[in-house]
């Protein structure tokens, strides 16, 4: 968890290594050599390979007939308790709900805040009791001024645009790669039919 942090620290002011770089990041971001993540990964894919495996199992052996959609059905609420929308019942007190990304906390400056705040106590807290931490808490909440807010929300800006950026140039290899795959199926085509003439 410390590596993790401490990756994410050293990219505060800018990214070292590219987005686009996955291995790479996570490498330095768990302290692994890339074999490691590798075997991660192939253990991941056969996890969830199995999961889906006996999912699909457990779906066959109800109906032999049924398709997957059809036998996949949201099951009814056991407790009695009417089923409430969220939205609609905000909506109704003129309440927003704000709907933040997930697995992303980079875009998110109110994660980015809460780490920061946990982050101080953490190096603040001597005592380990309730009270203490609580006043550590509501020191740090009132000596947050909007300079740092500002700050968080400009990060988030930052990472957005390289987001973006990476996004559009892969969108540009991918466009080219396709336009030389098309190509490669052109100049094979062609030398088969050559072949047939000789």
């Amino acid at each position: 968890m410390l590596r993790v942090i401490q990756f994410v620290r050293s990219e505060k002011y800018g990214i070292k290594i590219p987005l686009n770089n996955v291995n790479d990041r996570l490498c330095a971001m768990l302290g692994v050599s890339s074999r490691s993540i590798d075997n991660l990964k192939k253990e991941l894919k056969e996890i969830e390979t199995s999961q889906e495996e006996s999912s699909r199992r457990r779906l066959r052996s109800g109906s032999s007939t049924c398709t997957t959609d059809e036998t996949m059905e949201q099951p009814e609420p056991v407790s009695g308790r009417p089923k409430i929308n969220l939205s609609d019942f905000a909506k109704k007190f003129d309440i927003e709900i704000l709907r933040l990304p997930v697995r992303h906390c980079i875009l998110n400056p109110i994660e980015m805040c809460w780490a920061e705040l946990k982050n101080s106590v953490q190096n603040q807290n001597t005592t380990f009791q309730l009270k203490d931490v609580e006043k550590l808490v509501w020191n740090w909440l009132y000596n947050c001024d909007s300079t740092f807010i500002s700050s968080c929300i400009d990060h988030v800006h930052v990472y957005e645009k390289n987001f973006k950026k990476a996004d559009q140039f892969i969108e540009e290899i991918e466009d080219e790669l396709n336009d030389d795959d098309d190509n490669i199926d052109n100049d094979s085509d062609l030398t088969g039919d050559e072949d047939e003439d000789q």
